[in-house]
């Protein structure tokens, strides 16, 4: 992806380089040095677009900060929230995810699979092979852009593969390892912070500048991701900033998604007596540019309709489906469902069950809490210890039976059930390290409790100091826990 070149004393630079580092130096002391990522013309690019351009072109800006529920962005980013209302944006309150991290609930966005139908269909170690829409936005005359800092754990490398060939026209990730190597860095929460003169962040949201600015008579699709993810305080920091961008952004005429994909997972936040909704509704907002709502004079109306209605990751992919079927005038998707996308008005009753969100992470449930130290509660917590320990001890014919002690049960904290004492949400901690754990089980009287690791239990406090000795994708996607 990167080839670094020196120029020495005044040179001009071809117009072909995508990334340039700059130095500048007196009497042999460095002076400044910044890092500039650029997006180029390509013929080849510029060949395609004139073969499939788009009949009626919708740009799409996809603007993303890891780790922000509904509530903590109105606390953390008084000023970006204030501006969204002000102008209009249109907030999706029932927006749930779908998935533990970012990784399944991007997954979701971008290719409309769960976890299993990822396993099924991205079948290459590599996420190449992966049906991301932005892929059918390329194939259909649009620019592509993917842009996200803090590489080490990136949304798609992080005990992943990641991308073996560039995802999209234009991405980031090159210019930001190659960044961190050379530019001064300041760490904040354990990530990155300060690189160079700037935010990490606001060379993601200065890619999207660029695009918007150089591509504007070009229809794009861009996904911009930031992380925000330790410590519920740190998005503060770039609140005043993100308003700027979203300002000019704006100008753009695109489609704007702003959004999360969780609140926080784990730490005082999560085990606070809100945590559990706020880990699990993050923050939504769409813009619809004029040029939109005046050529589709229902959109802005079908769309405001749904604020508060129960919405996932499916539905921004179906609707982005949308996006460009309506750009195209055809059908370059058929309806996955005959359930209703964004841009149409969705029913009070829906569920969770309709629109695949599992019962773990779906917050249609209304619990009532009960005493946590009756004998069921512990019989929950310790059959769920027990899969656990299993899983762990016969995974890979037995090879971290060594190196991960068995847990055993040292409390149980919260024991909740829904009205029909059918589904239970069992929080328990565990020795030895004391690692806080919650689940959700099927059980009834006389029935054998249903429980799957995968999908039915979240570690609640920071596990990285249990787990620096493994590192295997399976064990974490499977429980989190080591």
């Amino acid at each position: 992806y990167w080839r670094l070149l020196e120029f020495h004393g005044f040179s001009g630079a071809s117009g072909t380089y995508r990334n340039i580092i700059v130095r500048c130096k007196s009497e042999q002391k460095s002076v400044y040095i910044d890092g500039f990522a650029m997006m180029p013309e390509k013929p080849s690019i510029r060949k395609r677009l004139s073969i499939q351009q788009a009949d009626s072109p919708i740009s799409v800006l996809m603007l993303g900060i890891d780790s922000i529920s509904r509530l903590n962005l109105i606390r953390a980013m008084p000023e970006t929230r204030t501006y969204l209302k002000l102008n209009k944006w249109i907030e999706m309150k029932g927006y749930n995810k779908i998935g533990d991290n970012t990784f399944p609930n991007l997954m979701g966005i971008l290719t409309g699979l769960d976890s299993s139908g990822i396993s099924k269909t991205c079948v290459s170690d590599t996420l190449n092979y992966c049906p991301f829409i932005w892929n059918d936005f390329q194939n259909n005359g649009y620019i592509t852009v993917f842009a996200e800092d803090a590489p080490k754990i990136s949304t798609f490398n992080y005990l992943r593969e990641g991308f073996e060939e560039r995802p999209t026209d234009y991405y980031l990730r090159p210019f930001i390892l190659e960044s961190e190597k050379v530019l001064p860095t300041t760490k904040q929460s354990a990530l990155p912070s300060c690189l160079g003169f700037r935010h990490e962040g606001e060379y993601v949201l200065d890619y999207a500048l660029e695009l918007t600015n150089r591509f504007n008579s070009t229809p794009y699709f861009g996904f911009f991701w930031t992380f925000s993810h330790n410590n519920i305080k740190d998005s503060s920091s770039m609140d005043d900033k993100v308003v700027e961008y979203l300002r000019k952004l704006e100008l753009s005429k695109s489609v704007i998604f702003f959004f999360s994909d969780h609140g926080m997972r784990f730490g005082p936040t999560r085990m606070s007596p809100l945590g559990h909704y706020e880990e699990r509704l993050p923050f939504m907002f769409i813009h619809l540019p004029t040029v939109v709502k005046q050529k589709f004079p229902n959109l802005e109306r079908n769309v405001r309709s749904n604020e508060n209605q129960l919405t996932s990751p499916y539905d921004i992919y179906m609707t982005l489906q949308t996006i460009l079927n309506l750009s195209t005038g055809r059908k370059v998707f058929t309806r996955m469902s005959e359930l209703p996308v964004l841009f149409e008005p969705i029913t009070y009753n829906r569920g969770c069950d309709d629109i695949a969100i599992g019962h773990h992470w779906c917050m249609c449930h209304d619990f009532l809490t009960y005493d946590p130290n009756q004998n069921l509660a512990k019989y929950l917590a310790n059959l769920t210890i027990f899969e656990i320990n299993y899983f762990i001890s016969s995974y890979k014919d037995g090879i971290f039976t060594e190196l991960c002690k068995e847990l055993s049960l040292r409390s149980v904290d919260q024991f909740k059930a829904n009205e029909n004492l059918e589904l239970y949400l069992v929080t328990f901690t565990t020795d030895p390290n004391g690692s806080q754990f919650q689940v959700t089980i099927h059980y009834s009287p006389g029935s054998v409790p249903r429980i799957a690791l995968k999908e039915h239990i979240s570690r609640l406090n920071i596990y990285k100091f249990d787990a620096f000795c493994v590192n295997d994708l399976e064990i974490f996607i499977r429980i989190l826990l080591l």
